[in-house]
């Protein structure tokens, strides 16, 4: 039913029939909506209830066919998951897919898949880069850090897949 049909069934309830002006008829839709927010506040179940899923920042994995888009975790330091690659990769074209370092990311959530298929989650807190350059090869290792809110059970994980989503 719309709102013509509405104001239509209005003025047969109060058996009135005036001139069809605008101005009338945009008093009579102010009633109509009125009457349908009164009815919503008090009666909401009446109404459709639908939950919509809307999706902000695009997730990001592990892409299957790099080798070099794996995660190890630091041994340094157990809050910090890394992936490395070196300027031979880059030259390759082997490099991983890059990663938001301007604090977009930072609150988003990760998902880890150990080699013994145990996934773990986490909050990221921050996501930088760091690189070392040996210099008597020449080469440069770039490694690509994100720390996490809870420390990682051990200090061995190494060729890990994820996943970075934004949490619902």
């Amino acid at each position: 039913m719309n709102k013509g049909e509405i104001r239509r069934r209005v003025l047969e309830q109060v058996d009135w029939q005036p001139d069809q002006s605008a101005s009338f008829k945009a008093k009579v839709d102010r009633l109509i909506n009125r009457a349908y927010q009164q009815l919503s506040l008090e009666a909401p179940f009446l109404f459709f209830e639908e939950e919509a899923r809307i999706i902000t920042q695009a997730d990001v994995s592990t892409a299957s066919d790099n080798a070099k888009d794996v995660l190890a975790v630091n041994t340094d330091d157990l809050y910090v998951l890394e992936r490395k690659y070196t300027s031979l990769d880059v030259s390759a074209g082997n490099t991983p897919q890059s990663w938001s370092t301007d604090g977009d990311w930072d609150g988003r959530m990760i998902e880890v898949e150990r080699s013994d298929g145990q996934v773990l989650r986490r909050r990221i807190r921050e996501i930088w880069q760091d690189s070392t350059l040996d210099v008597s090869l020449g080469v440069t290792t770039f490694y690509d850090r994100i720390s996490i809110d809870h420390p990682w059970p051990n200090a061995s994980d190494t060729g890990m897949s994820y996943r970075i989503f934004t949490d619902v």
